[in-house]
């Protein structure tokens, strides 16, 4: 009867640690994502909002 809650326990050591995983590596895309789409949008802003005369090109 021993075997079957360290075997539980184990269970949920792996979930946990899948979980962190996954967590991880969607925080990792989603920062790279935001920078990306930050630029294009920065970039989409500076060719369609025009510059004042007197503003330092960016």
């Amino acid at each position: 009867m021993r075997q079957g809650k360290q075997e539980s326990g184990q269970a949920i050591v792996e979930y946990v640690v899948t979980l962190m995983m996954a967590l991880l590596i969607l925080s990792i895309v989603t920062a790279g994502f935001n920078a990306s789409l930050r630029r294009t949008w920065r970039k989409l802003a500076f060719q369609i909002a025009a510059g004042c005369p007197t503003c330092p090109n960016r």
